[in-house]
């Protein structure tokens, strides 16, 4: 009986969670959404454009071209 009660507990325990989980995943999309439709969204649209260009540090060039050339190296196996 004892054994039950702990695992109803558990069950319990782990849908809460669940639900927390789903509540807060929920408020990060609603952030992203937000985000979207102000100024993230515009300087998008604007890099899409051609209105601005991306530049990128030496230092993350260099990552870049080692992370690609690595991920090649480990996709052809």
């Amino acid at each position: 009986m004892h054994m039950e009660k702990e695992m109803s507990r558990e069950i319990q325990s782990l849908y809460s969670e669940k639900r927390m989980d789903r509540l807060a995943l929920k408020g990060h999309q609603w952030t992203i959404a937000q985000q979207l439709n102000g100024y993230m969204g515009q300087d998008m649209k604007d890099v899409l454009e051609g209105k601005k260009t991306v530049k990128l540090s030496f230092w993350k060039k260099i990552k870049h071209k080692i992370d690609s050339f690595l991920w090649s190296l480990s996709s052809e196996q």
